[in-house]
């Protein structure tokens, strides 16, 4: 886990173990995908995981860049929407 993602302790499988947060992981991906180093193929993995975390969780859209959003609206068939 990179150290920009904070965590909690969790109960997994009887064991306590760091789980990460939500937030801090939706934060990872936009940072990964605003990286201009990256290779395209990364910046689409990236804007499909916000994606999808979007899908499941759409009261985190105010966390992510106008930018992204606008990179989402791009791909055809994007759940996500201006709001």
């Amino acid at each position: 886990m990179p150290p920009s993602v904070s965590a909690e302790q969790r109960a997994v499988l009887s064991v306590t173990l760091p789980v990460a947060r939500l937030e801090g992981v939706l934060q990872e991906e936009i940072r990964a995908a605003m990286d201009q180093g990256s290779r395209a193929s990364k910046h689409q993995n990236d804007l499909a995981d916000i994606s999808r975390i979007l899908e499941s969780y759409p009261q985190l859209r105010p966390a992510v860049p106008d930018e992204i959003i606008r990179r989402l609206l791009l791909e055809p068939r994007s759940p996500v929407t201006l709001r």
